[in-house]
């Protein structure tokens, strides 16, 4: 955290009350703010709405419990879940504005939806609207369709709140990601921009991975994504009981920006690194990286901050465009740059996933889709 706040690659952090205790939290919590930077908790209440439920180890240090968490509980119950998050938030992050309980639902009209409604409503009437950001918590497939993610925004946008931060559940949590669906994407990317550009709220998507760089063009105020690859998704699976022990260690991964991807550091990377194609892949960053920490010296933590450093220098970059029109463009061109590249990498013959490019066309078709929708 503190390599990452002195080199201007984050702005702030999200914190977990269901994975670390009260003590530690408030500790990092308060290095954090010395730092400078912006500070927010995610209660991780929709742990409790998973089916098969999900543990929150650390949450009983908070003294946030929701074992009750039910779409039928009565309106009192509600009330006492927002003082107990109301509580925590007080106690590990006091003054900064609350991240608002919520469960996570399977689609935008599904039994949990008014329970959704509710917690958001109370939590503004609690804490007022400029300290209160709502959660929503979804599966991918709430996406589906924009008639039920438009229907919900006719109910999302008479909250009386600061902002939303949106988690969206992936079933396939494999890394690098999967490409998205291209309506899905295109349907997150409509709700961001009509939260944000059209309703004036603050917007932060969670677990964005470089994704949420996309986000940002349509109206994000901010988007995060974790240090480890399984934070760079909203993977619930991460907490609910599992048999599963242990298992491999995570590969060492060098993010090309020209490349919008992730590839593996010691073949991947260094086949590119001794090609014809380095100087058309590499930026001179990434080059003078190389030149000071070589690809097989690349350890975990400096694989990890090379990543969020390059992530946070792409967003700045789109930041720096003017219009929303503007940013898509940019966008536009670099997404099709990369492709371009990557099937130039194809047929040299140097072995890279098709994954890779299958990601960069589906963003591509997602922003193609998002433009004609709204009119950008």
């Amino acid at each position: 955290m503190t390599s990452l706040a002195a080199s201007n690659a984050i702005d702030g952090v999200i914190l977990s009350p269901a994975d670390e205790d009260s003590n530690v939290l408030s500790r990092t919590a308060g290095e954090a703010r010395e730092l400078g930077l912006q500070v927010r908790v995610d209660p991780q209440t929709y742990i409790y709405s998973m089916s098969p439920k999900g543990v929150g180890r650390k949450h009983d240090s908070h003294e946030v419990r929701f074992d009750d968490l039910h779409w039928s509980q009565e309106i009192a119950a509600i009330g006492r879940q927002v003082t107990q998050v109301g509580t925590m938030h007080d106690a590990v992050n006091p003054g900064a504005p609350k991240l608002a309980p919520t469960v996570l639902q399977t689609s935008l009209d599904d039994v949990w939806t008014s329970t959704a409604f509710q917690l958001a409503r109370t939590s503004a009437a609690e804490w007022g609207r400029e300290n209160t950001i709502a959660t929503l918590a979804i599966e991918d497939t709430a996406l589906d369709t924009w008639r039920q993610v438009d229907e919900w925004l006719d109910v999302a946008t008479t909250l009386e709140v600061r902002g939303f931060y949106i988690l969206v559940g992936r079933k396939d949590t494999s890394y690098p990601p999967v490409a998205w669906p291209t309506d899905r994407l295109s349907n997150l990317l409509r709700m961001i921009y009509v939260l944000s550009e059209l309703n004036d709220y603050e917007v932060t998507w969670g677990y964005a991975d470089s994704e949420g760089i996309l986000g940002l063009a349509a109206g994000a105020s901010a988007f995060a994504a974790g240090w480890n690859y399984s934070l760079r998704q909203f993977k619930p699976a991460k907490w609910q009981p599992s048999d599963r022990k242990g298992g491999a260690p995570p590969n060492t991964r060098f993010y090309l920006r020209k490349l919008w991807s992730p590839l593996l550091s010691t073949s991947e990377t260094d086949n590119l690194h001794h090609s014809e194609m380095r100087e058309q892949v590499f930026t001179q960053a990434e080059l003078r990286f190389i030149e000071q920490k070589p690809l097989e010296n690349l350890g975990l933590v400096d694989a990890q901050l090379q990543y969020l450093q390059n992530l946070a220098s792409q967003a700045r970059t789109v930041l720096s465009k003017g219009s929303t029109r503007d940013k898509l463009d940019y966008l536009g061109v670099t997404l099709s740059n990369a492709n371009e590249n990557l099937h130039r990498i194809e047929k040299e013959g140097i072995p890279l996933s098709a994954r890779y490019r299958g990601r960069i066309q589906s963003l591509s078709n997602a922003i193609a889709q998002f433009r004609e929708a709204e009119n950008l």
